[in-house]
């Protein structure tokens, strides 16, 4: 289809049927990268950070921000876009490099309050966000802010992160309040549960070539495991995955290197391991103080 271009996954998995497909790119200018949100000690210590996938060129980004939570790269246009989820809660975005940071959406303008993760779909144009506060809710706009609508405003505890299936035409989320995984349609409509009795469940990432759902749930006596079930089915094969984590709350499954990285809030660090949970290590150890939730920047 003219200006869109298929992630380059087909060789490695001749038999995929549906894969993601973004608007066309221009030719890569950077190396594979983790980004991440560091939440710091309290507001205005937070931090945006990231590190090529080989651990080198670790760096911050972007300081002295409010509480950073969601974060999601558009490389099109080189931007970042994150969370922030101070009172007001605000999306903003900045350039890859951290410069020309802005405000998009804000709590005193545009209703937000406790602004918790977000996720981009990049063939419509449209920011996606999970809002757990007083007045909970999933909202979209467009991927400068404009047009900003609540897609699902019933049925909802405490929404947390998210994920998009843009080729299902599905996305994703998690709901602390009631313990469940849940789904939708892009415009918010026929919600039905995919997954019930998940204890705070957070970090959704999609695998969308082997159609597996991961995330991460925590309890105070089983500390964090990370699981996964079947996309295509109704999370009865739930299965853990890797439970050598303490607090972890973000997730990024990279398919093409076959890894899934987590960011540990108790711990202080991002690890990694393999897809079926073998040879886990750690990637950043320093520097840390909180990280949150991560997004992988490969093109």
């Amino acid at each position: 289809t003219s200006g869109l271009r298929v992630v380059a996954v087909i060789e490695k998995y001749p038999r995929v049927e549906t894969v993601q497909v973004y608007p066309e790119l221009p030719e890569p200018t950077a190396v594979p990268a983790l980004y991440w949100t560091d939440q710091g000690v309290g507001t205005g210590t937070g931090k945006i950070g990231r590190a090529n996938l080989d651990g080198s060129e670790h760096q911050d980004l972007l300081t002295g921000l409010g509480i950073p939570s969601g974060i999601a790269l558009d490389p099109e246009h080189r931007k970042i876009y994150w969370t922030d989820t101070r009172n007001p809660g605000k999306i903003r975005r900045a350039n890859l490099d951290g410069s020309e940071h802005q405000d998009l959406l804000t709590g005193t303008d545009d209703g937000l309050d406790s602004p918790n993760d977000l996720a981009l779909d990049l063939v419509n144009k449209k920011i996606y966000w999970t809002d757990g506060g007083s007045q909970d809710h999933i909202g979209r706009a467009n991927l400068d802010g404009s047009e900003d609508e609540r897609i699902v405003i019933t049925g909802l505890g405490m929404p947390q992160s998210l994920a998009l299936d843009v080729v299902g035409k599905k996305m994703y989320w998690t709901d602390w309040s009631l313990h469940k995984i849940r789904y939708a349609k892009l415009d918010g409509s026929d919600a039905e549960d995919f997954l019930t009795g998940e204890n705070n469940a957070s970090g959704l990432a999609l695998d969308l070539v082997n159609r597996k759902i991961y995330w991460v749930t925590w309890s105070s006596t089983l500390g964090s495991r990370i699981r996964c079930a079947n996309l295509d089915g109704n999370g009865s094969d739930a299965q853990n995955v890797f439970t050598g984590v303490t607090t972890a709350w973000g997730l990024a499954v990279d398919v093409v290197r076959g890894k899934i990285y987590w960011a540990d809030w108790g711990e202080d660090n991002i690890g990694r391991t393999k897809l079926d949970g073998s040879d886990p290590e750690d990637f950043i150890t320093a520097g840390l103080d909180h990280p949150y939730r991560l997004a992988l920047g490969i093109w």
